[in-house]
């Protein structure tokens, strides 16, 4: 979905809408895309009432909404413990919250914390947990809170679903940490973000002054073409990868380089890559057939050529 083209966004993503507000309504729309419940792991700058409302609105047919939210909480987070209700009755309203709790505070007590070993970050980690179902004064109700102590440090997880394990809390913030190894191969290992596209029509300076329709349609095409390379890059990252799991002893035995500590039978997605490039002419005879060929062909050499731009 081009979502920098001025229509489509406008369409999505009315003024006004902060970055928080933009980021869930693309995991809402993903979800319903996919027509499967979700869970989003966020980092602390998600922790807001603005995310939770965005998913409060979208509730499936079983009552349950249709993302759930595991993030961080800033350290500063305070929360309330649910109000004792009374027989004997008192002038004015009934209390909504009970106790303040300042949650990082809690860390100064260990002895109710739960301990376990838990797989992070790819290795066996010694964990401590406390769980909690406080109230949240910003969404005005029950939030469930995981105090986190383990090697990386000390964090506060929140979780939409009361329902959730604290270990599977931890868990899915955990996988959040596959992003940035993502980047990395999609910027070092194919070039995703390697796009050179501009236009004239968009000048340097005063972004945001008005400009014609034809202006404006250089600068929807310019956009158009960025998020397409990117597009397809990241689909090149995905074919890769597939090959790397389906075909991982073939790569291995094509690979002409050389590695000092193999920590993975599975082939990364720079040596996939490579093994293809090495291998490149033998693959060629399978590829006549396909349009593609007709985009390759120009680029071919003689047979000893290294074929790392074409891979």
């Amino acid at each position: 979905m081009l979502l920098h083209s001025s229509e489509i966004f406008k369409e999505n993503f009315p003024q006004g809408d902060s970055l928080v507000v933009q980021m869930l309504k693309l995991v809402v729309k993903t979800a319903e895309t996919i027509g499967e419940p979700t869970v989003v792991a966020l980092d602390a700058y998600f922790s807001s009432e603005k995310a939770w409302s965005v998913i409060d609105k979208k509730i499936r047919s079983t009552g349950e909404r249709l993302v759930e939210i595991v993030t961080r909480a800033q350290k500063s987070t305070v929360a309330y413990t649910v109000p004792q209700r009374t027989a004997e009755k008192k002038r004015g309203q009934p209390r909504k919250y009970g106790d303040k709790i300042v949650l990082y505070k809690l860390f100064d007590d260990m002895s109710k914390f739960t301990e376990t070993t838990m797989e992070l970050y790819g290795k066996r980690t010694k964990v401590k947990y406390l769980c909690l179902d406080l109230l949240w004064r910003p969404v005005k109700k029950l939030v469930r809170f995981v105090l986190v102590e383990s090697d990386s440090g000390r964090c506060i997880l929140m979780s939409s679903n009361l329902t959730f394990s604290p270990e599977d809390i931890i868990t899915v913030y955990a996988l959040r940490f596959k992003i940035e190894p993502s980047f990395a191969e999609q910027k070092n290992d194919v070039g995703c973000f390697g796009y050179h596209f501009w236009t004239t029509a968009l000048p340097k300076r005063k972004k945001w002054r008005k400009s014609n329709e034809s202006a404006n349609l250089n600068v929807d095409a310019a956009l158009r073409a960025s998020q397409s390379f990117v597009c397809l890059s990241t689909i090149a990252v995905g074919i890769l990868t597939l090959i790397a799991f389906s075909h991982s002893s073939e790569i291995w035995r094509y690979y002409s380089g050389w590695i000092k500590t193999l920590r993975s039978p599975i082939p990364s997605i720079a040596t996939v890559k490579a093994s293809l490039a090495f291998s490149f002419h033998d693959i060629l005879p399978a590829l006549v057939h396909l349009k593609s060929f007709a985009f390759i062909k120009p680029l071919l050499r003689k047979s000893h050529f290294f074929y790392s731009d074409v891979a």
